[in-house]
């Protein structure tokens, strides 16, 4: 199967999982409602009843935001002009290249540690019903999928939070190299591009195991292990044997996510925000875009299941679309040997925990 079969196919196994998408939004909706109230009292103190009420529906008044952020405190300490309009996409990839998150305030941390949870369980849920229900499921069926394999995921989430903190620690002495070359150019065009060099560098590298960890998960539902490890192992063997596939893969389904940001960037400049109408335009379209978000992340998992399949003869000699055995239940090959039949192939070897 081709990479476009690929995607035809996880795009058709996740129309049968509309609900996934609306799971994976609400977990995001919840988790900024608890940082939401605090905020905007601080935020409507500060405002008052003055001039820069009428002012900020127009442009951000950087007199006020200075004030603001020299009195704001808790949650409100973390806001800032690039929660509008394209920022959000370059400073989330600034936070992740300086290693910003350490700066945030408790109270967003507790947010965000609450959001991790709730976003492994549906995420876990979601991609193993995508596996094992491929034609659908009811929400018992789905929230009974994230409960088996939630431990897993959230094992392998702390896994790649310490893999994550390995590869910044690693890169630090290229910080040093990078700086003091910077520091003893000519010009200061010499530093730009040795600080892009940098950041390509760190960018491409979190790329790669991000690609490598999507794949572990897809072993631990695939094949039902259980040791973490070796699911990361066996990812990147995979992704060894079977690189171009699964990088030219990767950037396909990249190519969609910019596409998207384009066209949300592209209504967010027409639709205009000098207005309250506009302003509530702005936010429906941004849900909009959310929700798009969440369907190509679910979609990136479907195509990667069904390469993962197209590659492995196990999977594709029992591939239910072409009317595999368990009515639309996917058995792993652990699954299987556990309940054996005349047909069912030696079990694999047992692997430890």
């Amino acid at each position: 199967m081709n990479l476009n079969g690929c995607v035809a196919r996880g795009w058709r196994n996740l129309s049968a999982h509309k609900k996934s998408i609306l799971y994976l939004y609400l977990v995001v909706l919840a988790s900024a409602s608890l940082l939401l109230l605090p905020f905007m009292e601080t935020f409507e103190s500060s405002l008052g009843a003055g001039v820069y009420r009428e002012r900020l529906v127009t442009a951000l008044d950087y007199d006020w935001y200075q004030l603001f952020r020299d009195r704001a405190r808790g949650a409100a300490e973390s806001f800032g002009p690039w929660v509008l309009g394209a920022g959000p996409f370059l400073h989330t990839l600034e936070v992740l290249l300086e290693d910003g998150f350490g700066k945030l305030p408790p109270a967003v941390l507790g947010a965000v540690a609450i959001y991790l949870l709730l976003h492994v369980f549906v995420l876990s849920a979601a991609v193993s019903s995508l596996h094992l229900r491929p034609g659908g499921g009811s929400t018992r069926q789905f929230l009974r999928n994230g409960a088996e394999f939630f431990g897993r995921f959230l094992r392998l989430s702390v896994l790649a939070l310490l893999l994550y903190w390995c590869l910044r620690q690693a890169l630090t002495p290229v910080d040093g190299w990078v700086d003091s070359m910077s520091a003893a150019a000519a010009t200061e065009v010499t530093g730009f591009y040795l600080s892009l060099a940098r950041y390509l560098l760190i960018l491409v590298l979190i790329l790669g195991m991000d690609l490598i960890l999507d794949y572990a998960r897809i072993k631990v539902v695939l094949e039902d292990r259980t040791s973490i490890l070796l699911a990361v192992v066996a990812a990147a063997g995979f992704v060894k044997r079977n690189f171009l596939g699964a990088t030219g893969l990767y950037l396909l389904l990249a190519c969609f996510t910019l596409v998207w940001a384009g066209l949300y960037l592209g209504v967010d400049t027409l639709a205009g925000d000098d207005s309250w109408g506009g302003i509530l335009v702005l936010f429906v379209v941004q849900q909009i875009h959310m929700l798009g978000r969440m369907a190509l992340k679910l979609l990136g998992f479907g195509a990667q299941i069904q390469f993962v399949k197209s590659r492995d003869p196990w999977f594709r000699d029992r591939d239910p679309s072409e009317g595999g055995p368990g009515g639309g239940t996917f058995l792993s090959p652990r699954a299987e040997a556990a309940s054996p039949s005349p047909t069912t192939p030696p079990a694999a070897p047992e692997e430890s925990p």
